[in-house]
């Protein structure tokens, strides 16, 4: 059941992050939407994020709009995040509290401050909230990558009312440079290493971009052997794949059952939307320590195995899904010989 609930949750933070926009529409959803009054910083004034050319040491002020079309009051929070890159692959603005890769030496978050964060928006209006942002004393090459990220606070009425809470969210992207040189992108494999990892085993792949450029639509392609095999024993292909510069991320492989202790070896290519590739290839080992530690990760607190939990699970849908089905043929039937005897 555990995993069910993380599972259901999970989908509800992906509906949540499905939301999350990047320019303001005309309803918005969720009541309000999000809106960059234009730096007069601004590079590329047609896009509608911050994308701003500064100077060492420099400091300027952007804003956001919130607009709140809701016929309710509506207090918002207002975050400055690094960005990152999360275990999907994707450049994630909504992480307020991380540690940020030891490669990257200015994080967002500590040269954007916000001047209020929480924000109360009366119904159908809206406000400007200003950001401070300080550019590092040291010149830099590349980019600084952030969000201002706004989460509309749901109200104690509406979560007795309702009994579940529905967060829409918005990130508005902020890119910091100072010149045009062009970065030479870099790829590192670092650990590898298998784990528990939502009552599944698997084997993650930690993937670091070293350098302050972020990269789009990768192709990642890796595949597990066990050593001294040819044949492999799981494969997992990612298209449109991103990162943020100075971040890693953890590629991960499910594993359906658990593996054994042994020798194993990663094979994983990279490629970039500008045709470069990289080609990783490492070893790793299972100890029977560890697969020990994982099997007791992966089983429930009373000790049911989650695979037994899983099929009773789809067995219970699957009896749902014929109960309803059944229902409408008879319903079906009961019209048709209504119709025939009138």
């Amino acid at each position: 059941m555990r995993k069910f609930l993380r599972w259901g949750a999970g989908l509800l933070a992906l509906t949540g992050l499905l939301f999350t926009a990047s320019s303001v529409q005309a309803e918005g959803i969720g009541g309000y939407a999000v809106g960059a009054s234009q730096s007069e910083f601004q590079k590329d004034k047609k896009v509608s994020y911050f994308d701003l050319r500064l100077k060492p040491d420099q400091k300027t002020e952007v804003a956001i709009k919130i607009i709140n079309s809701s016929d309710k009051d509506a207090t918002f929070t207002v975050h400055a995040n690094t960005a990152i890159t999360n275990d999907n692959g994707i450049i994630d603005y909504t992480r307020t509290n991380i540690t940020p890769d030891k490669t990257l030496a200015h994080p967002f978050s500590e040269l954007a401050k916000v001047s209020q964060e929480h924000v109360s928006v009366g119904a159908k209006s809206e406000k400007e909230v200003p950001i401070t942002i300080q550019m590092p004393s040291q010149k830099f090459d590349g980019m600084i990558l952030g969000g201002i990220y706004v989460t509309k606070e749901v109200a104690e009425e509406d979560k007795k009312e309702n009994g579940y809470t529905s967060q829409y969210s918005y990130a508005k992207p902020v890119i910091l440079t100072e010149s045009d040189s062009q970065i030479i992108p870099e790829l590192k494999l670092n650990k590898v290493e298998a784990k528990s990892l939502n009552y599944q085993q698997v084997v993650t792949a930690n993937l670091q971009n070293p350098e302050p450029v972020n990269m789009q639509k990768l192709v990642i392609d890796g595949k597990i052997f066990k050593k001294g095999s040819d044949k492999a024993i799981i494969e997992n292909k990612q298209e449109d794949r991103q990162f943020a510069p100075n971040s890693n991320f953890n590629f991960t492989f499910p594993f359906e059952k658990e593996l054994d202790a042994g020798e194993y070896k990663l094979d994983l290519d990279v490629l970039n939307d500008k045709g470069k590739k990289w080609h990783f290839t490492k070893d790793f080992s299972i100890s029977k320590k560890q697969t020990k530690q994982i099997a007791e990760q992966n089983k429930w607190t009373d000790g049911n195995q989650l695979s037994t939990v899983n099929w009773w699970y789809i067995g219970i849908l699957a009896l749902l899904v014929l109960i309803v089905v059944l229902l409408l043929l008879l319903l079906l039937k009961k019209r048709k010989e209504e119709a025939r005897d009138k």
